[in-house]
């Protein structure tokens, strides 16, 4: 199954983070862009610039508009959203598809993330979903077994609160402070 990119803004629609490009694999048969998917800037979850490609060549932006229609706006986050499960960064994707990450690299970066209760959190989710949509893909089956792997092995760090979160990183800083004059 071919991949298809999509530029896309952050979780939380935050634009001065600037634009993040996302590959999601789709049937090879759809034609992009088409009257359900398009090429769309989503701002701050209140402004969208959408492109138009008009109906001549596939590729060549003829213009676009901006909008802020509350309507619009939440079909298109929810849209955004639903891409997002089963999407991955670009540079992942290239890492990953060209065979440039081995594998130790590949779970070691997968069980870092699984200690991340976001991440934990997002994985048991988003599994189901994701395995809907690539289940049968051999690369993508291999991918998700390894996160399985890694989810089922990883130990999401408790909560903290602030207080104590900023006291911790206060008193690692004292000992680095100290040990750098010392030497």
């Amino acid at each position: 199954m071919p991949a298809r990119t999509r530029a896309q803004t952050p979780p939380g629609g935050a634009a001065h983070l600037g634009e993040h490009i996302e590959v999601v694999r789709c049937d090879p048969t759809l034609r992009l862009p088409n009257d359900n998917y398009f090429d769309v800037l989503l701002f701050d979850r209140n402004t969208a610039l959408i492109h138009d490609y008009g109906t001549g060549e596939v590729g060549r932006q003829t213009g676009g508009w901006v909008t802020h229609e509350p309507a619009t706006i939440a079909t298109l986050d929810t849209t955004i959203a639903n891409l997002r499960r089963t999407a991955a960064p670009l540079r992942q994707y290239l890492a990953y598809d060209t065979h440039t990450i081995e594998l130790g690299e590949l779970r070691g970066a997968l069980e870092h993330l699984t200690t991340s209760r976001d991440m934990h959190t997002f994985w048991r989710k988003a599994r189901a979903a994701r395995s809907a949509v690539t289940g049968g893909d051999e690369a993508e089956d291999f991918f998700t077994a390894e996160v399985d792997r890694a989810y089922a092995q990883a130990a999401p760090l408790p909560p903290q609160s602030l207080p104590t979160a900023l006291g911790d990183v206060m008193s690692e800083w004292r000992k680095q402070r100290k040990t750098r004059h010392l030497r």
